[in-house]
């Protein structure tokens, strides 16, 4: 039996400021923001949350280019440091010390790459 692909860019990552999505090996994810303490978040599914202060923000839309700039954590909402355990309490990841940042390019698998710091852009609809 082979190990299913991992379609997230890391073991645990945020959709929002308090959810996201995780994958296994991981089996607690923690969440910290600069005014709290680490708290537990609820885990069902491949998704998480956590209850903290100033609720629900999520990742929709364009990033402008400040939101881009190449020391910028991917999937990790300002201000906030997520954490992914092991069932035996291993500390897998830890966003301030694992997260890719914007800078990185990923290798797409035909000798080609794709860097992350590339601005979305919005079609124009005059066209």
């Amino acid at each position: 039996m082979t190990a299913e692909p991992n379609p997230l860019i890391s073991p645990v990552q945020a959709v929002g400021r308090n959810f996201g999505q995780f994958s296994l090996p991981v089996a607690r994810v923690t969440v910290q923001t600069s005014d709290s303490a680490e708290i537990d978040a609820a885990m069902r599914n491949g998704f998480w949350f956590a209850p903290i202060k100033g609720g629900p923000r999520p990742f929709f839309g364009p990033l402008d280019a400040e939101d881009i700039a190449p020391a910028h954590r991917m999937a990790v909402y300002p201000g906030v440091r997520l954490r992914g355990y092991s069932a035996n309490g291993q500390l897998l990841y830890d966003s301030d010390r694992d997260a890719h940042t914007y800078a990185e390019c990923f290798p797409t698998g035909g000798g080609e790459s794709i860097c992350a710091s590339t601005p979305w852009q919005r079609p124009d609809p005059s066209r």
